[in-house]
């Protein structure tokens, strides 16, 4: 083959890639797009306000109260609640995330997000976190001593929490053997993972008794374990 010739191959493989790139970012973003969208209607917006104003005012109350980890932190400042809250089917679950900034301590290079639970049990809202991730700025920024923004945490927080909160479906639209090889487009359809919820409130959660670790088998057990790991915050 001439030296032109390898030079249009390389060349159409490099806009093959430009192209391909391109529409991951595409499919990210509409992924995205589609979650908030999702958890916007699919909860009256009267009650999604209702939950985010208690959930505030009790995320205030711990901060304010100094309650074990939540010493010296600040909403809105050092700690905020991500904008996005993403309920399961029967809207008695959520799932968001912590946003921590790291101005306490200087000697530690790092941020963090913290999962944050809500559940809905008689008619009342109970709150509590779950693991925890630490964010090392070296990966996301090049000044490591400066906190990483809200913004930055937020979009992570995007990929790493609510993810998995939508499965996805998509066929892929006939457009003729170019696009389809090259520039493919998809119809997505989308739908909520409730096996997802499951992960979060029920896989490794118990209680231990005589020094065995069990698992709940009622709901009424479930509802009691969470209602004291909510509670458990104020405990000294």
């Amino acid at each position: 083959m001439s030296n032109h010739g390898i030079k249009q191959l390389v060349n159409l493989g490099l806009i093959a890639m430009i192209i391909l790139s391109s529409c991951t970012k595409n499919e990210n973003k509409e992924k995205m797009n589609s979650i908030y969208n999702f958890s916007y209607n699919h909860i009256d917006i009267k009650e999604y306000d209702f939950v985010s104003t208690l959930l505030n005012d009790t995320i205030a109350r711990w901060t304010q109260n100094n309650l074990k980890f939540w010493e010296g932190e600040r909403l809105n400042q050092s700690i905020e609640i991500d904008s996005l809250k993403v309920f399961n089917m029967d809207r008695s679950r959520f799932v968001t995330a912590i946003l921590a900034r790291n101005i306490k301590y200087k000697e530690v290079n790092a941020d963090g997000i913290t999962f944050l639970y809500g559940i809905k049990i008689n008619n009342q809202w109970y709150f509590f976190t779950g693991a925890h991730i630490v964010l090392p700025r070296e990966m996301y920024q090049k000044d490591i001593h400066a906190p990483l923004s809200f913004a930055k945490l937020h979009e992570i927080a995007m990929k790493e929490v609510f993810s998995g909160y939508l499965i996805e479906k998509k066929t892929k639209k006939d457009m003729g053997w170019w696009k389809n090889t090259f520039a493919p487009e998809y119809n997505y359809s989308y739908e909520i993972n409730d096996k997802w919820f499951d992960y979060h409130f029920k896989t490794s959660w118990g209680y231990y008794k005589n020094d065995k670790f069990i698992t709940p088998s009622t709901q009424r057990e479930w509802d009691s374990l969470y209602i004291d790991k909510a509670l458990s915050v104020w405990r000294k």
